[in-house]
C-alpha cells in the first residue's frame, strides 16, 4: 500500500472544497470553504497537500506561516492549519504523512517550530492524534458564554 502526496493547485479547488466540508461539516457555506481555499493557494505563507493511498484520495492538509502561536518562541512558525483523513483510510499512517509533509514544507521556510489547535468537542481524537505525532499541549482554553 503505498501514500503519494500531491501539492493542491486551483485546479484542485471543487474537489478540495467537498473534503473541506466533509471535515468541516457544522460550515454549512459552500461558497466560504471554497473561498478559504482560494485565499490558501494564494497565500505566499500557506500551502494545502492531498493524499492518494493507492491511487485513491484519502485526505488532505493545509499549513501556513504565522508570526505567533500559544507556547512558542520564535516568529517564524508552522501552523498545521487543517488536517482531515477520510475515515475509511484512517489508521494507515496517512495522517502522520500529511503532518511530515508540513512539517518539512516548515522546514525549507525556515521555521524550527509547528503548531496546530484543535477543538476537542468537535475533534474528539484529535488531541491524542497531535500527541501521538510529538506535539505538546500547551494551552487549555475555555471559552464562556451568559445570556443577559
Amino acid at each position: 500500500m503505498t501514500v503519494t502526496i500531491q501539492k493542491i493547485e486551483k485546479e484542485d479547488l471543487a474537489v478540495w472544497t467537498a473534503l473541506r466540508k466533509e471535515h468541516w461539516p457544522y460550515h454549512d457555506d459552500l461558497d466560504f470553504l471554497r473561498k478559504e481555499a482560494e485565499e490558501i493557494l494564494d497565500d505566499p505563507n500557506a500551502d494545502a497537500f492531498f493524499a492518494f493511498y493507492d491511487g485513491e484520495l484519502a485526505g488532505f492538509t493545509e499549513c501556513a506561516i504565522r508570526s505567533e502561536a500559544p507556547g512558542c518562541q520564535t516568529n517564524n512558525i508552522g501552523y498545521l492549519e487543517g488536517w482531515y483523513v477520510k475515515p475509511a483510510f484512517q489508521r494507515h499512517g496517512i495522517g502522520r504523512t500529511l503532518v511530515e509533509t508540513v512539517e518539512n514544507w516548515a522546514r525549507e521556510r525556515g521555521c524550527t517550530e509547528m503548531a496546530s489547535d484543535t477543538v476537542p468537542r468537535d475533534f474528539p481524537h484529535s488531541p491524542v492524534a497531535h500527541q501521538s505525532l510529538g506535539y505538546k499541549i500547551v494551552d487549555e482554553k475555555v471559552h464562556f458564554k451568559k445570556m443577559l
